[in-house]
């Protein structure tokens, strides 16, 4: 069999199947002005990881194959359409009860109804959870009786650039004839906080699942670009490691005028006299009465210069720190008080639910 048939072949069944395969698995092996058979390399050893394998042979592609179809088989249960507030966006279900990732910005806020709809077009009610929204994470509940279909999370920590990713969907809402629609790539960069593949996404993904070959969750979709290779999803280790936040309903990271306080954040009751101008710590100029602050006995007039063991050179720099805990922490707050340093224990409160 030669290159071209070979490809051809692999092309026809993988498109069968429902998938957009990246222009690497297309290309042609040359050996100068020779076209190399497929078939006459080595495969790779079964015990060889598929996860960043370059296909050399008929047989790598269909390994690949195969791994590729069964995760799309069993996450399609999985992957659902989301309508919420009168727009459409994709999630995926991660536990039995009903837990759904998804992107902060196609669940909006907490505490509305979501309608969710599976690939066979069976629909269920729900309602969103917690957002991070200077992330873009995101969590719903199915609140209708399940058990739900299910796919596990991935661990936390980067995923390596080269690694093969399966991105699924449904672009521009739920489409009963086409299903759910699966992209297969690659990760180009990975960083704490954005993860960039080759995997195209487009409007309706929004919010929808990135697998690795195993059929764990490592990414959740969040914005494109003008490019092919500008789809940018939200890593799943921000997931894991602020899983209590969004279940509880929380909303945090929202751009904030000055002075405001997102409800249900992180809270102490202070007022700053220097905002954002860096100084020599962050000055008080009110102290609100009945508040984690007035109880940790801070005063008007205190200059806290050091908080939860890191330097404050403004407001600005307290009011970051203070985002970074949560309610019910605790920390200890350095001032400068008449001339000397005083270090206090202060308690996070929870600022008014009420938006």
């Amino acid at each position: 069999m030669d290159v071209n048939r070979a490809l051809d072949h692999r092309w026809m069944v993988l498109r069968r199947q429902g998938l957009i395969v990246p222009f690497v698995l297309l290309v042609m092996l040359v050996g100068g002005n020779t076209a190399v058979s497929l078939a006459d390399q080595p495969a790779v050893e079964e015990s060889t990881s598929l996860a960043t394998l370059v296909p050399e042979s008929v047989a790598d592609l269909e390994k690949l194959e195969r791994r590729v179809a069964a995760v799309i088989e069993k996450a399609t249960k999985a992957t659902v359409c989301i309508e919420v507030g009168g727009s459409s966006g994709s999630g995926v279900i991660i536990s039995e009860d009903g837990y759904v990732l998804t992107a902060g910005h196609v669940a909006m806020r907490p505490g509305l109804p979501v309608t969710f709809i599976f690939a066979d077009g069976k629909r269920v009610r729900g309602k969103t959870l917690g957002i991070n929204v200077g992330i873009d994470s995101g969590l719903m509940k199915i609140t209708d009786q399940g058990p739900w279909p299910h796919m596990e999370m991935g661990a936390a920590g980067a995923i390596e650039p080269g690694t093969w990713v399966i991105a699924m969907g449904h672009p521009g809402g739920f489409d009963r004839e086409r299903s759910v629609v699966s992209r297969l790539g690659r990760v180009i960069a990975s960083r704490s906080s954005v993860i960039q593949t080759d995997c195209t996404i487009i409007g309706g993904d929004s919010g929808g699942p990135l697998f690795d070959l195993d059929g764990k969750v490592v990414g959740i979709h969040s914005r494109i670009s003008n490019s092919l290779r500008g789809n940018y999803h939200v890593p799943i280790t921000p997931y894991v490691q602020e899983w209590d936040r969004l279940a509880s309903g929380v909303m945090w990271n929202r751009p904030l005028a000055r002075g405001e306080v997102a409800a249900g954040g992180p809270y102490i009751g202070v007022q700053g006299e220097d905002g954002f101008a860096q100084g020599r710590g962050a000055s008080l100029a009110r102290v609100y009465a009945g508040t984690p602050a007035s109880d940790a006995g801070l005063r008007p007039g205190d200059v806290v210069v050091e908080f939860n063991r890191q330097p404050v050179g403004s407001f600005g720099d307290l009011s970051d720190l203070v985002r970074k805990l949560k309610p019910g922490d605790q920390s200890p707050i350095v001032v400068e008080r008449d001339g000397e340093r005083v270090e206090l224990q202060i308690t996070i409160g929870r600022a008014n639910e009420a938006e």
